[in-house]
């Protein structure tokens, strides 16, 4: 889920309640409203399963601290440790040795993300610190090769995945997903509509999307909120990136049988996004998120479930 809360507080912000140093909350409303001091922090077990044809698992621990706090900002560190791996590896010593490399890259990443007083992420503040991790694992796992061609191949196909902006976006999407609800005033069961955008897998212009946001429970007792998140994805905006991809990765000239079909290779895309989140109103942490994924193309199904809970 990529930068979707901007899109989300902002189509909500008139149902805002705000309060003294702490969060609105009666018997059927709640505002959750961050109200951090730097040196604040959480920490959060993240589990992340993939099925179909990319299957695998990992986990890793993901500490979350506030370096900084203003009237409008908040400086948050996010730092990544005990990265483990759960798939198949090759039964070559050599090549386990480099995937291994490859899937621990996290290892000890530290993002440095700026969001605004509601939580939305507004950008990165490390730049320079995430390029030198990027560096160093991928000559680290580069250091592997066993000859020059295997070297250049290798830089090839991983300095585009080892690389500032995937590290720095599976940052900024692990704190969107713990922040999603922040910002906002809700009522006990009533859906409130908006529409997004998200990223497109196919490239070009991103997914026209609606999203549908409910809190379905609430314990004022121990102020305690758990809200649902659905979104789904515009048909027409999923046509519309088919004709696109047509147009610019070799279907443009294409007649015919010919462009039918490379159009059948990747048409029937279908993308539904949940989210359900528990949120701690005392503390304006979220205490456990369940994202999902479900992608179907061509009749093959594929999922993605990211899991944080709070330790």
């Amino acid at each position: 889920m990529r930068f979707l809360r901007a899109a989300w507080a902002a189509s909500c912000v008139t149902a805002v309640l705000l309060s003294v140093g702490q969060n609105v909350l009666n018997d059927t409303t709640a505002a959750v409203i961050a109200y951090w001091e730097p040196g604040d922090q959480r920490s959060y077990l993240v589990e992340h399963a993939m099925s179909g044809p990319r299957a695998g698992r990992s986990t890793c621990a993901l500490d979350m601290v506030v370096r900084d706090a203003t009237d409008s900002t908040y400086a948050v560190e996010v730092i990544y440790r005990n990265v483990k791996v759960d798939s198949e590896l090759p039964e070559d010593p050599h090549q386990r040795a480099v995937y291994t490399r490859i899937l621990h890259a996290r290892e000890g990443l530290r993002v440095l993300i700026t969001t605004d007083e509601t939580g939305v992420p507004l950008g990165l503040a490390n730049t320079a610190e995430i390029d030198e991790h990027a560096r160093v694992v991928l000559h680290g796992i580069l250091d592997l090769a066993v000859n020059v061609d295997e070297r250049n191949a290798m830089k090839a196909a991983l300095q585009d995945v080892i690389s500032t902006g995937e590290l720095a976006q599976d940052a900024l999407e692990d704190v969107g997903n713990l922040l999603f609800p922040f910002g906002v005033a809700y009522i006990t069961g009533r859906v409130e509509k908006v529409q997004a955008e998200v990223a497109n897998p196919l490239g070009g212009i991103p997914f026209h999307t609606q999203q549908e946001f409910t809190m379905t429970t609430l314990d004022t007792a121990q102020a305690i909120a758990h809200m649902h998140m659905t979104q789904h994805i515009d048909p027409k905006a999923v046509d519309d990136a088919i004709e696109a991809l047509l147009e610019t990765s070799g279907g443009h000239g294409l007649e015919g049988e010919e462009r039918e079909t490379l159009r059948r290779t990747i048409e029937g895309i279908t993308i539904l996004e949940t989210m359900d989140i528990e949120v701690d109103l005392h503390g304006a942490w979220t205490t456990r998120t369940v994202y999902q994924r479900k992608t179907r193309v061509r009749g093959v199904e594929s999922a993605e479930q990211r899991t944080y809970t709070m330790q």
